[in-house]
This record gives structure tokens, sequence and C-alpha cells, in this order.
């Protein structure tokens, strides 16, 4: 890079390393060329994680920082959502979050007369699993009255359908100490909000995925020659 490029901006950045869901690119310098002439905006819709970058770009371990702040912005968004959208809403993300998850088909049970579950993943592969989903979009931590119900709520369901069942609690701001310690002594999976946020980026549900043009290197590389 030239010696004139402002290595203390933050917005110049870019990394070696391949980080999934990011494309940086990377322009070596040369001296007919300035690169400060080519602009570059990445502009994430909706201004989620937005990232604001031009040319040049240092390689440098900032680009990484950015990416982790990135996804903590936008897991940050998902839950401040799941927190404002109504309770029956937050099970039907629950379940389609879950869904891709574990791998299989979510079915969310009706508003009332659900026996307790919320949902359920029907999963064939590698062998035949059914989940139940409990969720609650309490403003604070689930206690351990609500997990002893979903337990004899998942038992009923169980026997009344005649097959094995694996039981999924989602609080979207957690658990009472006392709540987890019985929850895990009973073998129920327990996520929270922020569980369930990390999910939805890592399995790009509830996302969307945005691709920006990048200059085609074969391309100028191909005209460079041209005399």
């Amino acid at each position: 890079m030239t010696e004139d490029v402002d290595k203390t901006n933050p917005f110049y950045f870019s990394t070696s390393r391949e980080i999934p869901g990011l494309r940086v690119q990377d322009l070596e310098y040369e001296p007919e060329m300035d690169a400060k002439s080519i602009p570059h905006k990445i502009l994430p819709s909706l201004g989620l994680g937005r990232r604001d970058t031009q040319y040049p770009l240092l390689n440098t371990q900032v680009a990484e920082v950015v990416v982790r702040q990135q996804n903590d912005i936008i897991v940050q968004s998902i839950f401040k959502l799941m927190a404002s959208i109504s309770p029956f809403a937050f099970e039907m993300v629950t379940v389609d979050i879950l869904e891709v998850a574990f791998k299989g088909r979510g079915v969310q049970t009706p508003r009332t007369g659900d026996g307790g579950i919320d949902g359920v993943i029907y999963c064939p592969e590698p062998y035949n699993q059914n989940f139940l989903i409990q969720c609650k979009q309490y403003s604070n931590p689930v206690s351990v009255t609500e997990i002893d119900d979903f337990i004899l709520d998942s038992e009923i369901w169980s026997e009344e359908n005649y097959v094995e069942v694996e039981s999924v609690f989602v609080a979207l701001n957690g658990y009472t100490q006392s709540a987890r310690d019985r929850g895990e002594d009973l073998g129920i999976t327990m996520l929270t909000g922020y569980d369930l946020a990390n999910m939805a980026l890592k399995h790009e549900r509830c996302i969307e995925k945005v691709d920006f043009p990048l200059l085609n290197q074969k391309y100028w590389e191909e005209l460079s020659g041209v005399r």
C-alpha cells in the first residue's frame, strides 16, 4: 500500500483469514494505479450490522474484530425483535429456527388447547426423534415451576402419541438457578433467547443474506495487457 494511507482509520481494513459470510477484496498496489480512486461501499440492508468500507484496505486484524462486532449486532437485533413480537409469534419464530437447527419438520401447535406444548420438531434422520418445544417470552427468568409443568405435559404428550420425546425449553430471558438445575437433572435442552438468536444467525434463519458487487480481478488483469 502507499505510505499516504491513513493506517489509523478503522474504516480501512481487510483480512487474509477466510470468514464465512464475508467477502473482502484486496487490491495489490501498482505504481500506475491510485487505489483511493476506486471506491467500494458495503451497505447491508436495513442498517442492521451496517459497516461502510472503502478502498484502500489494509491487512490487519481489525477486520476480524469488526466481523465479530457485526455478528453481535445481528444477534442483539434478533433478540430485541423476538422480545417485541407477540407470544404466539415468538413461538412461531422458535419453531422456525429449531426446525432448521434440528434438521426436521416443525409444527406449531394451536393458540389454545395445545396441552402445554408450543411446537413439535419431527426428525426422521439419523433416527426417528420427536422434539417437544415450550416457549416462554417472560421478561424475567423462568422458574422451576414452569420446568416441572413442562415435564408433566411432555410425558402426557408422549403417552398419548405413543412415541419417545425429547424436551426443549426456550426461555427468552433465561432461567433461575433452581430451574436450570432441575432442567439439567431431567435432561431438558434449555435454550435462552440469545441461544436462539445465535442459531438463527448460524443457520441463516430470520435474516437476509446480501451480495455485494466486487471488482472482477481477472477481467481487469486481462485488460491491463491490452495495448
